[in-house]
């Protein structure tokens, strides 16, 4: 089961504030020594190192999708794609391989190897096992062009440590090929997906599609949330009202001078790994009103120029070394992430939000755009990341 850890570890990031509402004594307890061996104790911290450098990469993921526009929602699981790599090095040799190793800091010895997909299993496996008030679906799948024959140890190795398989599919029909990898996305997801860009042709060998989904509740059962209404500021004194709950009670909450700023682009610019490392470690919980907006947006990136600002490129190239796979010429055509946050209570009986406040408590509004990271906390984790510049956006 997801522990209590999991489904409170919210952490947002604003300009003017820090706001994480989880309990981190409790979390903090739950981390309990039980290595009994050094192969253990070497596991957990494979996992720590790894938890580490999936945050450092999803500082780098981000700076791609938050480029292409500044009026847009960005949202990514840097955890699910970080996952989709490892998957996919499992396949991979010589160059191709070292490529992919370099951005994860994978270590050359094989059974630092292996205690990566270890990780990933475990962490995969947790996040599949949901509560009610916390639904996540995460997963890769490979589609490869009939006449592939995967080798049993890469099929096995998917298989094991992440739950996928590769599915043959005939690329000669393009626009069958899509419809079909379309409704395998969906039954594996259980909902509505992508539209996959029709980029194939009779030379397209491999695909490969990456999801996470997550559906909850900003706040915890028993805490007392308010439905309301406010004005969602999404460009300057231009304003759109959205469903928005207040909450009292105690979080988390830093104020830090160096990123305090109205605009965006500044908070991006100067919030690095190292930052967020250091602001997390002197958050302080204090009393506070919090309001935060319904949620249900969506991100779908073609992953290329993202595994490329990772320097991963050999995977798209005539020279990739899939030979992990099969001893024929393959290379990776496509690949594809796409990303759900649906946050929601039971919005009834919304009422304005005026005098609702109490002027004994600190009001915490994320009513213009802000950015945030949603963390596991147990094994930190950065499951979501992204920035919501306009809450009724899809």
């Amino acid at each position: 089961m997801v522990p209590p850890c999991v489904s409170r570890s919210l952490m947002l990031l604003a300009g003017l504030c820090c706001l994480a509402s989880w309990p981190q004594a409790e979390c903090r307890q739950k981390k309990k020594n039980t290595s009994g061996s050094n192969d253990k104790h070497q596991a957990h911290l494979t996992c720590h190192r790894l938890s580490s450098v999936i945050t450092n990469l999803a500082f780098a993921m981000y700076a791609e999708p938050a480029r292409w526009s500044n009026s847009s929602n960005v949202l990514f699981s840097p955890v699910s794609i970080a996952a989709a790599l490892a998957m996919l090095s499992l396949g991979t040799q010589g160059g191709t391989q070292s490529q992919i190793r370099a951005a994860m800091k994978f270590s050359l010895k094989e059974t630092a190897g292996t205690q990566v997909h270890q990780c990933f299993q475990q962490l995969l496996g947790r996040l599949q096992k949901g509560k009610a008030r916390l639904q996540v679906l995460t997963g890769s799948s490979l589609f490869m062009a009939k006449g592939v024959k995967p080798v049993a140890t890469f099929s096995t190795g998917i298989k094991n440590w992440y739950h996928s398989k590769a599915t043959a599919i005939d690329f000669q029909d393009p626009k069958e090929s899509s419809k079909r990898i379309r409704e395998q996305i969906e039954q594996d997801t259980r909902k509505k997906t992508l539209n996959m860009a029709q980029e194939f042709d009779s030379s397209t060998r491999l695909i490969l599609v990456n999801y996470f989904s997550l559906q909850g509740k900003w706040f915890q059962d028993g805490q007392k949330a308010l439905p309301v209404q406010e004005n969602f500021y999404v460009e300057g004194k231009k304003a759109v009202l959205v469903p928005m709950l207040s909450c009292v009670g105690t979080f988390y909450l830093q104020r830090d001078k160096f990123l305090s700023s109205w605009k965006m682009r500044h908070l991006e610019k100067g919030l690095t790994h190292e930052h967020f490392e250091n602001l997390s470690r002197h958050v302080g919980a204090r009393p506070a009103r919090v309001y935060f907006p319904k949620l249900s947006i969506s991100g779908t990136y073609n992953l290329k120029p993202i595994m490329g600002k990772l320097g991963i490129t050999k995977v798209f190239s005539n020279g990739a070394d899939f030979s992990g796979i099969t001893k024929a010429p393959l290379k990776l055509s496509q690949a594809v992430h796409w990303a759900v946050l649906t946050m929601e209570e039971r919005f009834k009986n919304v009422t304005k939000a005026s005098a609702q406040s109490r002027k004994s408590n600190l009001t915490v509004k994320f009513n213009r755009p802000f950015l945030f990271i949603l963390q596991d906390t147990n094994m930190h984790f950065p499951l979501l990341m992204g920035k919501v510049v306009n809450p009724t956006q899809p």
